[in-house]
């Protein structure tokens, strides 16, 4: 995971990689096509939550060049909102698979992401929090020991997973 926090806010940044968990039918990421659908990526730290980034669905989204932002695929579904908006998200990945196969990848940056402080994070966490049509919730989360810090300065902060 990389986060850089910058002035101006529009060189802001947050990319995110979730890979190799459980098993993951296609199922679990709901169905991003509908307006009930939820998507949100939630970063914590040891103090609490330090943001929140909502990715819109279905009717909720305005159209990304003409078309829709989600596109439904194989294995999964792809976000592209050059935009960014409403929080800065500008793509995602979703791809299912048996264990050690699926993958998540959250792209955010803009003036539009509210980026957490990079100097003090410790003991990191992103998760990314999806609502199912039936009302299911489904967490996939990612935990960053400060054993996995690879950079972390006032204006970047760079950490390594499980």
């Amino acid at each position: 995971m990389k986060i850089t926090d910058r002035t101006p806010n529009g060189k802001d940044l947050l990319d995110w990689k979730w890979s190799k968990g459980e098993a993951v039918s296609h199922l679990e990421f709901g169905a991003p096509s509908l307006s009930n659908s939820l998507y949100r990526v939630c970063v914590y730290d040891a103090s609490g939550l330090l943001s929140e980034l909502d990715i819109p669905s279905g009717g909720a989204v305005p159209l990304c060049d003409g078309k829709s932002c989600w596109k439904a695929g194989g294995t999964g579904f792809k976000y592209k909102n050059k935009a960014g908006t409403p929080d800065g998200v500008g793509g995602v990945s979703l791809k299912s698979g048996a264990d050690g196969k699926p993958s998540i990848r959250v792209k955010a940056k803009g003036a539009a992401l509210d980026a957490p402080a990079t100097a003090a994070l410790s003991d990191v966490v992103v998760q990314l929090l999806v609502r199912e049509q039936a009302g299911n919730i489904n967490c996939f989360k990612t935990t960053f020991p400060n054993s996995g810090i690879t950079k972390q300065d006032s204006t970047k902060f760079s950490v390594k997973g499980p």
